[in-house]
């Protein structure tokens, strides 16, 4: 359970669904909070739409994903 409990509260990766620019919508704020406070992570922003979200390469779908 530990295990499961590391992986919850300390991930290594996080993805962003409809991820935004604008860090005043709710695309856009965990983006902006991980950055800001030093997320250690990857953060993977879904965004069909964009290349880039908030200076990192968005991706279209999950399935693009690495």
């Amino acid at each position: 359970m530990s295990d499961l409990r590391e992986s919850a509260l300390h991930p290594q990766s996080i993805a962003v669904i409809g991820a935004s620019g604008n860090i005043h919508e709710i695309g856009g704020r965990p983006i902006h909070c991980m950055q800001k406070h030093g997320f250690a992570g990857r953060i993977y922003p879904i965004d069909p739409a964009h290349d880039e979200v908030q200076g990192l390469q968005s991706d279209a779908s999950l399935a693009a994903l690495p």
